[in-house]
């Protein structure tokens, strides 16, 4: 009894995931280039971001350039979460070993 029930949901999600899939086709998205323009400046800014912090150690000697950090919440005995002011963004590093491990624009508290 309880195997078919879990076939009768699995066949039930299936059909509505079927039937949200073929109503999505119909309409058509529009993104004003204003919004597009920004968010692919934003996702240029990221990419730029990851490939100077993420993986490489803390940017201690870069503190004039883009801030003082700001140590927020989420930081604990193994991850320190801090936000670059002047810079406008936020990493996560690995206390021991002073690496980065993510990025964000912006403050992002935790």
């Amino acid at each position: 009894m309880k195997a078919f029930k879990v076939i009768l949901l699995v066949i039930i999600s299936l059909f509505f995931s079927a039937c949200s899939e073929n109503g999505n086709n119909h309409q058509e998205k529009k993104v004003d280039p204003a919004v597009k323009a920004q968010s692919e400046a934003e996702a240029a800014r990221y990419r730029e971001l990851v490939n100077l912090y993420v993986g490489k150690k803390v940017p201690y000697e870069q503190f004039s350039e883009i801030g003082m950090p700001k140590t927020l919440s989420g930081t604990n005995n193994s991850q320190w979460v801090a936000y670059f002011p002047k810079a406008n963004f936020t990493i996560v590093s690995d206390k021991q070993t002073d690496i980065v491990r993510t990025v964000y624009i912006g403050k992002r508290e935790f």
